[in-house]
């Protein structure tokens, strides 16, 4: 049995290395500072940190530099194999193409999965740490915006402000960033772009706390996200409008609320382990989560409205108020208005009036009221419970008379009252927590399975949230083949650049090269356009994706049996 050529098949895998190592060197390098101008450019990134976003560039740039360096470094290693003659010699001792081919095999395979890996779990994290180093000085970002005269966007709000300065924030408050607005204003856009809502300030103070810290009043479990940021917002001298009134003036106002984690809507940065949890489990996407509570609201909505008619129907429904006390209605259901969400209330068949048994907290506890009316109305609105938006229920009843119920017998005597509101009220329905606990695909699976017995808006969030995980998966899915066509990309190219050098060894190396460099860029295109074309079509653009690589194989073969001929 012939021994391999051990000599040449180690001197050609160290030039292999040594010259991939060059390429890729130079020219991640190269493209790791093409990458900051942009942030230094927008005033994203400051000079002290351009070395450090640079450094951390180098890796995830890796994926789009070691496929063309590992097709020079093999063209001019094999170049030189033929010019030299050392191909032809090895030829003559019987040695076949095949075996002279390994060490570009080797290394292929080598760059290949080593490429893979990278995607699939380290790439993935220097990107969050690239997108930390721009983003995580939230203040530095709203200054530089705002003071180019940029209107910030964050989710559905634009921030406008005459000046933005971020302070230092008071030692041992917990604050990370501080930034104090002149002029301060804020735009709530609708789907269509429209304004919704507009809120100024003549002053506005925004503290920003970092993960894991709670603003004073801020309960931990009203945290869901635990890389989410609390963001507390004072505004002085406010006045505040809608689309559809003027609103109000007030001396002061304060808002929490938080920013979420956007490493969690963008599957580049998620690892090979948290795409696949995507399959079963997308609501980890902000994206997705904020629509599936949506339609468990609009669920909510429906279950109180069908509760609130049932109870009616009954005539005596049955509430409770912010405490927790109960609140009884002996009426019946008249004309009702789905779209406001408004339902009036008449005096039940035997009765002459609307009867209202209620609490209010008095000097030594609450006291038992009794209160009839000779009309009434009862409504539905969306309202704060805790940690998360509710459906509440408000009355109002109107000719009312009210007694105690452990002091007087009748109502002779009691003044009538106008009016009488009731607000904070919610309906007795466990269910209705629940569902804020539910997955996506189980409340989807609940609203598709009886269409019929759905209200239009909860139909409408379905489909937006059946649209937005279609979109998710199809992203989680373009991002998992782009990996690894990239990494077999790898392989292929560095055999091609193997096989056209000895091809084409009288040729000069430049020239060579281009032999491999421009199917290896086809081959890129298609890897990047399938990506694209699946993110947005589904799997249709994975044939795309990789026809690159197997067209690429395709003519690597094809150069290989020109080779072999000879």
């Amino acid at each position: 049995m012939r021994r391999p050529p051990t000599t040449l098949l180690l001197h050609t895998f160290a030039d292999l290395a040594k010259l991939l190592a060059l390429s890729a060197g130079v020219l991640v390098l190269i493209i790791a500072m093409g990458a900051a101008i942009k942030p230094l450019s927008d005033g994203l990134l400051e000079a002290q940190d351009a070395a450090v976003y640079i450094s951390l560039a180098l890796v995830p740039m890796l994926a789009y530099v070691l496929p063309f360096a590992a097709g020079f470094a093999s063209t001019l290693v094999y170049h030189r194999l033929g010019t030299s003659n050392e191909a032809t010699a090895a030829y003559a001792g019987g040695v076949s193409h095949r075996m002279v081919l390994l060490p570009a095999l080797i290394m292929g395979l080598t760059l290949g999965l080593s490429l893979g890996v990278l995607n699939e779990s380290v790439i993935p994290r220097f990107l969050r740490e690239m997108r930390h180093l721009i983003t995580i000085d939230f203040a530095r970002l709203l200054s530089g915006e705002i003071g180019r005269g940029k209107a910030l966007k964050l989710d559905d709000w634009l921030i406008l402000a005459d000046r933005a300065e971020q302070i230092t924030p008071a030692p041992n408050s917990g604050v990370r960033e501080q930034v104090v607005f002149s002029n301060f204003a804020a735009i709530k856009l609708a789907k269509d772009g429209t304004p919704e809502q507009e809120v100024a300030a003549s002053q506005a103070t925004m503290w920003l706390y970092p993960p894991g810290t709670f603003p004073a009043g801020v309960d931990e479990s009203a945290q869901t996200d635990e890389d989410a940021s609390f963001v507390v917002l004072e505004l002085r001298g406010v006045s505040a409008s809608d689309a559809t009134s003027v609103g109000g003036f007030r001396d002061t106002s304060t808002a929490v609320f938080t920013v979420p984690n956007v490493f969690r809507d963008n599957p580049k940065y998620l690892p090979y382990r948290e795409l696949r949890a995507l399959r079963d489990n997308p609501d980890r996407m902000n994206e997705v989560d904020s629509r599936r509570r949506d339609l468990a609201l609009a669920l909510e909505r429906q279950s109180v409205d069908e509760l609130l008619r049932a109870s009616l129907a009954r005539g005596e429904l049955l509430l409770r108020d912010e405490a927790g006390r109960p609140v009884r209605v002996l009426a019946n259901m008249g004309a009702a208005d789905g779209a406001s969400g408004r339902a009036e209330l008449l005096p039940r068949g035997g009765d002459s009036s609307i009867q209202v048994f209620h609490q209010r907290d008095g000097d030594r506890g609450p006291v038992a009221l009794h209160s009839i009316a000779a009309k009434g109305e009862v409504r539905i609105a969306t309202t704060q419970r805790g940690d998360r938006r509710a459906i509440g229920v408000g009355l109002e009843i109107q000719q009312v008379r009210t007694r105690e119920e452990a002091t007087q017998a009748t109502f002779s005597g009691v003044p009538e009252r106008t009016q009488l509101r009731i607000g904070g009220l919610h309906a007795s329905d466990p269910a209705a927590d629940a569902l804020f606990a539910t997955r996506s695909f189980e409340l989807l699976d609940r609203v598709e399975s009886a269409p019929n017995a759905t209200t239009q808006a909860a139909l409408d969030r379905a489909a937006s949230l059946r649209k937005k995980i279609d979109e998710v998966l199809r992203e989680a899915l373009s991002k998992q083949h782009e990996r690894w066509a990239m990494a077999a990309s790898c392989l292929v190219v560095m055999l091609t650049g193997a096989i056209t050098a000895l091809l084409l060894s009288q040729r000069m190396p430049l020239t060579t090269y281009l032999w491999t460099f421009i199917p290896g860029l086809i081959s890129w295109v298609t890897i990047s356009g399938g990506q694209q074309l699946t993110e947005q079509s589904g799997t249709r653009g994975l044939l795309m994706m990789w026809s690159g690589v197997g067209l690429l194989g395709v003519y690597a073969g094809v150069m290989y049996w020109r080779l072999s001929r000879h």
